[in-house]
């Protein structure tokens, strides 16, 4: 017998399914804010957390390598991780950490996003914050625009396009 309510594995109390999307899906795999005047991440989140310490590497070799300082907006390839993207202003450097078949144009789109929200939200904690400070405050923000992002699909029009084609194709042929 059914009876309302108690039933616990019924649809009212059932844990909703989450596709995990691997590093190899060509999704955002990390976003960070950085200050520039002393090269300080105040902001970091990985997708997936056992490569945050590896992640965290390579942006302090592009942090040490100070191209920032000739190119404010550069997309670099990294072998390990794909491409770290990143934009600055006088104050930070946002950086996106992608794979490599992620598109430039969907990763700068995170980024201006995360830069727009960050700035409204806890831009007057940036120039005091230590290492890593503002990551929990931050956190949410970046999480949301990491699952967001993770389907370049859903925030490209011509990536859209060019699957529906794909598709309408796939099904003439």
């Amino acid at each position: 017998r059914h009876r309302r309510g108690c039933c616990l594995s019924g649809s009212l109390f059932s844990m909703p399914r989450v596709k995990v999307v691997s590093p190899s899906d060509g999704n955002l795999r990390a976003l960070a804010v950085c200050r520039l005047r002393d090269s300080t991440l105040v902001a970091f989140f990985p997708v997936d957390s056992s490569e945050s310490a590896s992640i965290r590497a390579t942006i302090g070799k592009v942090l040490e390598a100070n191209a920032h300082g000739v190119h404010p907006r550069l997309t670099i390839t990294d072998r390990e991780h794909g491409q770290i993207h990143y934009e600055t202003d006088n104050m930070a450097m946002w950086i996106a950490v992608t794979s490599s078949t992620y598109p430039q144009r969907v990763a700068f789109r995170a980024i201006a996003e995360m830069r727009a929200r960050f700035n409204s939200a806890l831009s007057d904690a940036l120039d005091t914050a230590r290492e890593g400070g503002l990551s929990r405050s931050a956190r949410p923000m970046m999480s949301e625009l990491c699952t967001r992002f993770a389907d370049e699909n859903k925030n490209d029009r011509v990536l859209s396009v060019m699957k529906q084609v794909e598709e309408v194709r796939g099904v003439m042929g």
